[in-house]
Order: structure tokens, then sequence, then C-alpha cells
């Protein structure tokens, strides 16, 4: 046994499944499309044109994006949370750190007058 055949064989691929993946293989210009794209966006495109092999490959991948935030979510936590600052409030520093908006603080602090002497 081949070791393509090995690894055909581990995914439990059809035989449609199978017959898309060969012919993806040989297709050239989806080497580059693959290197320039995630893989989500890559399997979402390739659905017209090889609808049951991006079907497999969808079922595949999205248990790893579900997931992931959940892992992220605990890191986070587990950063916030240690032994010097245990009794802080988790819900806004999660916020922060879990949320996809980079804080400008430059800009903010230019905003602010510097409080004088008194």
């Amino acid at each position: 046994m081949t070791v393509a055949n090995k690894i055909l064989d581990a995914y439990d691929l059809s035989f449609e499944e199978r017959d898309e993946l060969i012919n993806l293989s040989r297709d050239v210009t989806l080497a580059s499309s693959m290197k320039t794209s995630t893989s989500d966006e890559f399997w979402c495109a390739q659905r017209k044109e090889y609808p049951k092999l991006a079907d497999h490959a969808v079922r595949f991948l999205l248990p790893f994006s579900s997931t992931y935030l959940c892992e992220k979510g605990f890191s986070s936590m587990i950063y916030v949370k240690n032994k010097h600052r245990n009794r802080l409030q988790l819900a806004d520093d999660l916020r922060l750190l879990l949320s996809n908006f980079e804080s400008n603080f430059h800009s903010l602090i230019a905003c602010k007058q510097a409080q004088g002497s008194h």
C-alpha cells in the first residue's frame, strides 16, 4: 500500500472525494491560491468545482475554529488571573483580550491634558 493510499484511507474519503482530490492535486493554478489564502477561504472557494471534497474539508476544519476561541479565552483568563491579580473582575479584561479591536493608546493620551501640579 502506498503512502498516498494510507493517507486517503486515514481520512475516510469516498470514491468521489478521492477522485476530486486527485483532480485538485493536479491543478497547478490552485497551488498559489492555497498558499495565499487561509484554509477555510480556500475550501469555500473550491465548493463549485470540488463540492464533495470541499464539504469534507469544511466538516474537518469546523471543530478547530469553534474550539479556538474557547482555548484563547482560557489562555487569556490564566494570563489575567494570576496570583498577583486574583481579586480582579475578569469580564472587562477578557473583553479587551478577546476582541479584535486594536486600541490606540497614544491618540487617547494625546487628547487628554496633563494635570499640572497643585
